[in-house]
């Protein structure tokens, strides 16, 4: 199997560096990334930091902000027959959210390469973890079903949305979902020479007494709790792949996420196919 490389390119978020990126379709059973010359599979590679992103190290290279491709790889069940390579250790921000990595993907793989029907892992048994103040609910199902509830401090954002599992939901509802700050964070990505160049239609910035800031498309209420919902799906196809069960996560970030599923994987809450 062979195909011309989509290409992507643009500036991490975190980092500010520009990263170029490659996907093909591969012979390939899995989905494989290359990064500044190594070279791991898809579920699979470790998180070895989650500090507002989810950075994983591929062999001896480190790839930060992969949370957005693997949702979108989870959007639209893709487990295998992929090859992704980066040029640099952040992945791009693109729109802020999942739309321009489901474009690129569909660009590199034709829907008779995916197998929609595979998954990597299945929830065994119910089972409720939890992380300080954060709260995770397994069930074990035939379909996926993911949730959020997000307590961001502010009654307008305080919200609960869901993913059914389709790519027909994860491309209208969940993927569009921007990258989002609270104003008194902004100022610490200013001071880091970060926000300057990050494009103001691929984030929105929560004020307390106004109303947020955004360009480009209209701002909804849930939208937030949508890219909260969008950042859990992708963290859980790091470590999972395509997953089969129920998860309801309240209030959830990337180190309780991994934290969290590293422990239901080890308990067999969560158990590959």
């Amino acid at each position: 199997m062979s195909s011309a490389p989509t290409r992507v390119s643009g500036r991490g978020l975190h980092l500010g560096r520009i990263a170029e990126v490659s996907i093909c379709a591969s012979d390939d059973p899995r989905v494989m990334l290359s990064v500044l010359g190594e070279r791991e599979a898809l579920p699979g590679c470790p998180v070895t930091d989650a500090f507002r992103s989810t950075t994983i190290a591929v062999g001896g290279a480190s790839l930060r902000t992969v949370e957005h491709l693997a949702a979108a790889l989870f959007g639209l069940s893709i487990t295998g027959g992929l090859s992704v390579s980066v040029s640099g250790d952040e992945l791009p921000l693109l729109d802020g959210g999942a739309t321009a990595w489901l474009a690129a993907l569909r660009a590199a793989l034709s829907s008779a390469e995916r197998a929609p029907d595979l998954v990597h892992a299945r929830i065994t048994r119910a089972a409720t973890l939890t992380d300080g103040d954060a709260r995770y609910a397994f069930t074990p199902a035939e379909d996926t079903q993911l949730s959020v509830r997000v307590d961001l401090g502010d009654a307008r954002y305080d919200r609960e949305v869901s993913w059914d599992g389709t790519s027909a939901a994860f491309e209208q509802d969940i993927a569009p979902a921007r990258t989002f700050s609270r104003e008194e964070d902004v100022m610490e990505l200013v001071s880091r020479g970060v926000a300057a160049w990050v494009p103001r239609e691929s984030v929105v910035v929560l004020c307390k007494d106004r109303e947020p800031l955004h360009h480009g498309r209209p701002f909804a209420d849930d939208e937030p709790a949508r890219h909260k919902l969008l950042d859990l799906i992708g963290d859980v196809y790091i470590h999972c792949g395509v997953l089969r069960g129920h998860v309801h996560a309240e209030r959830p970030g990337h180190a309780r996420t991994h934290a969290i599923l590293i422990r239901a994987v080890a308990e067999g809450v969560i158990a590959p196919v």
